[in-house]
C-alpha cells in the first residue's frame, strides 16, 4: 500500500485469514472494514466467510489445539450469524462452506435448535433455492457432530425428548432431500441413540447397521448393541454391572458375526472383547473360544489401527469438528480393505477372561487347555505376577492336578 499498490482480494482474504487462525477475529475485521471503507475491497463469499470462520470456531481450540470447553463461550456465534445477514444484504449468497461453518459453531455451544434452525432456514429461502445452495451430507455430518457431542453429556429427560424429535425431523429432511444416509450419517445416529438409551430408535439403527457392507459400521452396531443391552448402572456402585444374554441379544450378535464373516472383515478389537465378555460372563465359554478361533485362527499381525481407536473412543482429531466421523469411518474402511492389512490377535485380556469363566465353573483344566491353545495360536501367555495366574495355579492344586499346576506355580 505505501508503494501504491492494491492488495488483491486473495491478500486481503489471507491476511484476515492469518488473525482468524490465532484467535484475532476481530482484527480481521478491522481490516476488512477499512479496506472496504477505502474502497480498496470489494467483499466476496471467501472473505465473508474467512471472518465467520473466525467468529464461529472455538477460541481455545484454535490456541491450544483442543476444545476443553464442555459447551463452548470463546466462540461468538451472534457475530457470525450478524455477518452472514449481512452478507446476504449485499447481494452475496451463503455457500455449503458457509452454513457448515455456522452449524459447527453452533452445535459447539450445545445451541442445537439454532442450528437446525440456520438449515431450515436455507430450505425455505427463494434466493437459496434459485442458486441451488442446499444442505448436503456433509451438513447433516457436522450437525448430527453436535448432537453427539450433547448427547453425551448428562442431560434432562425433557432435553431428551425435544433431541429426540429434532432427529425424528432432521431424518425426515434428509429423506425430502433425497440426501443418502451413508455410513458416517448411520453410524452418527446409532452413537446418539445409545447415549440418549433410546431402544426402540437404537435398536433400529443397529439393525440397519449389521446389514452394511461397511466394517467400521457392523463393528459399531455390534459394539454398542451388546454394550446397551448387557450392561446396566450398578446400584450405589456408580460402575456397570454385567448382564447375561438374553436370546434376542445372541441372535442380534450370531447375524453380526455372520455378516461379518460373510463379509471377510474381522471384529475390531474392543468388539472382539465385548464379545468373549458377554459369552464369559453367560458361561457359554466354549462359544467364546469358538468366536475367537474362527475369526483369529492364529496370529496374524499386530494392532496398528490408530483409526479404529479414535472412532471406538469418539475422539476428535479435527480442527473445525467436522467430518470428524466420517473421516474416522474413512480410515477405518481403508484399513481392513487395504493389501496392508494388520488384524490384531486376541491378548492376555481375552486370555484371562475365559481362564477366569473356568476357574469360577471349577474347571481349572480346560483353563489350562486355552492356556496352551493362546500360546500355540497367538504367543501369548498369562502375566508371571497376575492374579489369573495365581487363582489356576492354586484351583489345580486343589484338584489334585499338581503335574498341571506346576506351570503356573
Amino acid at each position: 500500500i505505501e508503494k501504491g499498490l492494491t492488495p488483491s482480494v486473495v491478500t486481503f482474504a489471507s491476511v484476515a485469514n492469518a488473525y482468524c487462525s490465532v484467535g484475532m477475529p476481530d482484527e480481521a475485521e478491522s481490516l476488512i472494514r477499512k479496506a472496504i471503507d477505502s474502497n480498496r475491497l470489494k467483499p466476496n463469499c471467501a472473505i465473508y466467510n474467512t471472518l465467520i470462520k473466525g467468529y464461529a470456531r472455538c477460541r481455545c481450540s484454535i490456541l491450544n489445539g483442543i476444545c476443553t470447553c464442555i459447551c463452548c463461550t470463546c466462540s461468538d456465534t451472534d457475530r457470525a450469524m450478524e455477518l452472514v445477514d449481512e452478507m446476504e444484504k449485499r447481494g452475496l449468497t451463503p455457500d455449503e462452506i458457509t452454513l457448515n461453518t455456522v452449524i459447527v459453531a453452533f452445535c459447539s455451544s450445545k445451541q442445537i435448535d439454532r442450528a437446525k434452525a440456520v438449515i431450515d432456514k436455507v430450505m425455505r429461502s427463494k434466493q437459496n433455492s434459485d442458486s441451488n445452495i442446499r444442505p448436503s451430507a456433509c451438513t447433516y455430518r457436522v450437525l448430527l457432530q453436535g448432537f453427539l457431542r450433547v448427547s453425551s453429556k448428562s442431560i434432562s429427560e425433557s432435553e431428551k425428548e425435544y433431541y429426540i424429535r429434532l432427529l425424528k425431523t432432521i431424518e425426515m429432511d434428509m429423506k425430502e432431500q433425497n440426501i443418502v444416509r451413508d455410513e458416517a450419517i448411520m453410524l452418527a445416529y446409532m452413537q446418539i441413540f445409545h447415549s440418549l438409551q433410546c431402544p426402540e430408535h437404537f435398536d433400529r439403527y443397529a439393525d440397519q447397521g449389521i446389514r452394511s457392507a461397511n466394517q467400521a459400521v457392523i463393528n459399531e452396531a455390534l459394539l454398542l448393541y451388546v454394550k446397551y443391552h448387557t450392561k446396566r448402572p450398578s446400584e450405589g456402585e456408580g460402575g456397570q454391572k454385567l448382564f447375561p444374554l438374553d436370546s434376542d441379544t445372541g441372535h442380534f450378535i450370531k447375524h453380526g458375526l455372520n455378516r461379518l464373516e460373510q463379509l471377510k472383515f474381522k471384529p475390531t478389537k474392543a468388539t472382539m472383547h465385548e464379545v468373549v465378555s458377554i459369552y464369559a460372563n453367560s458361561n457359554d465359554l466354549k462359544t467364546a473360544e469358538d468366536f475367537l478361533y474362527r475369526f483369529f485362527p492364529s496370529q496374524t499381525g499386530s494392532l496398528e489401527d490408530a483409526a479404529c481407536k479414535a472412532l471406538e473412543h469418539n475422539h476428535n482429531k479435527s480442527k473445525d469438528g467436522m467430518d470428524t466421523l466420517d473421516e474416522c469411518c474413512s480410515h477405518k474402511s481403508d484399513y481392513y480393505s487395504s493389501d496392508k492389512q494388520h488384524v490384531h490377535a486376541p491378548s492376555k485380556a481375552e486370555l484371562e477372561v475365559i481362564i477366569n469363566g473356568y476357574i469360577k465353573k471349577q474347571q481349572p483344566d480346560q483353563a489350562d487347555r486355552v492356556c496352551e491353545e493362546f500360546r500355540k495360536r497367538y504367543d501369548v501367555r498369562l502375566s508371571d505376577k497376575s492374579e489369573t495366574k495365581r487363582k489356576l495355579f492354586v484351583a489345580l492344586k486343589l484338584l489334585g492336578l499338581s503335574s498341571l499346576s506346576e506351570k503356573y506355580k
